[in-house]
Formats: structure tokens, sequence, C-alpha cells
């Protein structure tokens, strides 16, 4: 029989403290150095700049956007309004017209980025999280904590959270892109149109509290007037709704159309267009055409 192998003893761990530092940084420098990519940036410096500048486009970005939010957390609906449809009816007999009226919309994002530690940090490192929002890493923190670190393992360091930033950096890109959507189509409506309509804020909508009928419909939860409950504060009879972002109350707010172009046409059309997609605005130019000839 072959001898057996004696098994590996793992390496002593020095006595002596300067020694016991350096032991534990190489044994760092080791671990870290596993993942290290032959065609990846470690330049020190250069990353340091660029974390710095993505951090305050990513400060920028989510101040945008972060008044459109709920509860803000690890999955958070968005709310926006515009005038995103153009809908075509019959008005009168031989009348048909093109109307828009403002709308609220929905989205839940995953911003689990902002959440968790880049990837081979977080079992290193303890996260700090932000007052204002607890759900999230204060990553400028951490970022000044890995600054404090030996060269040698924070130039790795810098490359694992540079990516973890950017990746950061697409999340809230992807939410801000979904928020401006309505702008785009109201510059279309305004173009086609000739129109002057402007993209809504939540300040426009609350101000749309004055109904002109029971049968009026609420902009946050879609029902009618005559559903809400009376405001017993306001002398003009208005009235509240507990919808709003699904955790606050805001008064009543009513969807008022507005009639966008008027044509001589028999026959009966009803058709909704959805402005954000490039084919129901082609649909919608040869249906201008069709009308107008």
């Amino acid at each position: 029989m072959p001898p057996k192998k004696k098994a590996k003893k793992s390496p002593k761990e020095p006595e002596d403290p300067l020694e016991y530092i350096n032991y534990v940084r190489e044994k760092a420098e080791k671990s870290f150095a596993k993942g290290k990519k032959s065609n990846t940036n470690y330049d020190i410096e250069q990353n340091v700049r660029e974390i710095r500048a993505l951090l305050k486009i990513n400060t920028e970005i989510f101040d945008r956007c972060k008044s459109s939010g709920g509860i803000i957390k690890k999955q958070s609906t968005f709310t926006r309004y515009g005038y995103e449809v153009v809908k075509l009816r019959q008005s009168t007999p031989g009348k048909v017209q093109f109307i828009t009226e403002p709308e609220k919309t929905q989205k839940t994002f995953d911003m689990t980025p902002l959440t968790i530690l880049p990837t081979g940090l977080d079992d290193v490192f303890v996260a700090k999280y932000q007052n204002e929002y607890p759900s999230f890493i204060d990553f400028d923190k951490f970022f000044q904590t890995l600054i404090m670190l030996q060269d040698d393992i924070l130039e790795q360091c810098l490359v694992k959270l540079k990516q973890h930033i950017e990746s950061i950096h697409v999340c809230l890109g992807e939410i801000e892109t979904w928020l401006l959507e309505p702008k785009s189509s109201v510059d279309y409506i305004n173009k086609t149109f000739r129109k002057k309509l402007k993209s809504l804020t939540d300040d426009d909508i609350g101000v749309m509290t004055t109904p002109a009928v029971e049968s009026d419909v609420c902009m946050h939860c879609s029902k009618p007037f005559s559903s809400h409950h009376r405001n017993p504060y306001s002398t003009t009879g208005s009235r509240t709704c507990t919808q709003y972002n699904g955790y606050n109350i805001k008064s009543f707010a009513f969807k008022k159309y507005t009639v966008l172009k008027t044509c001589n046409e028999s026959g009966k059309f009803e058709k909704t267009f959805t402005i954000a997609k490039e084919s129901n605005q082609t649909k919608l130019k040869k249906f201008l055409e069709f009308v107008s000839s």
C-alpha cells in the first residue's frame, strides 16, 4: 500500500504583534487577489475620482426621484402623472374628437443594489445605513471607510465598489427614465395638435379639487367624486382620498379632459392611442390624416 499523505498543516499564526499584522494583511491580499482580472483598471487615483463622481450623480438622481415615491425601501412604488393617451370619441353625430386627460401611473422598482454591499466585501465589512432611509446603505461613509485600507487591498476593494455603484446608477436611471416618459408624451401631443399642455407635477394635481359633477373620477383612485368622504375642515365642500401612494391622505383631484382636435366625420369611432409607443404614434398619425383628408 502506498504511504498515506500527511495532512497539510495550516500556517501557524505568529505570536509577535507586528508579524501577526503582516500575516493577516498578506492573507487578506491573497484572498482579494483571487478574483483579480488582467483587463480591469486597478488605478487607485482614477477609481477614487470615478466613484466620487458616481456617488454625486446618484445622489442627484435619487433626490429628483424620491418625491415621486411612497415609502422608499427595497421594493419601491413610484407615481407619475401625465397625458399618456389620446382617445378618439364620437362627440355628436357627424363629429369626432381627439381628447386627452391626465393619468396617474404607478410602477414598482427593485432597489436591491441600494440595500446591499458589493459582492466580495459583504462578508468583510459591516454596513452603515442612512438615517432618512434606513433600508439603504450609506455608500458615502462606506467609501470613506475603504479609503483607510492599505493600498494593496484598497485597489481591489475600489474596483468592487465602483462596479456596485455603477449598478446603483443603472437602477436609479431606470426609475428617472420612467418618471420622465410623460414629458416626452406631452411634447409629442403639443407638436402633433399644436397645443400648450404642460408636464404635470404633484402640485398641479393638488389644485384639481373642484369637480364639475358628482360623476367626476378621482386621479388617485379612479373612483367617482360621490364615493369620497367630505373634508370636515373644508369650506368649499372638497372631499378626501386615502389612496394616494397607499399611505397618506390627499384631496380629491378630478380628471379633466382636454379636446385636442374636432373633425367632421360620420360613423362611430372609439380608440385609444398610448403615446409612449412608437407604433401607436404611427397609427395616430395615419388616423389624423384619414379624418383630416
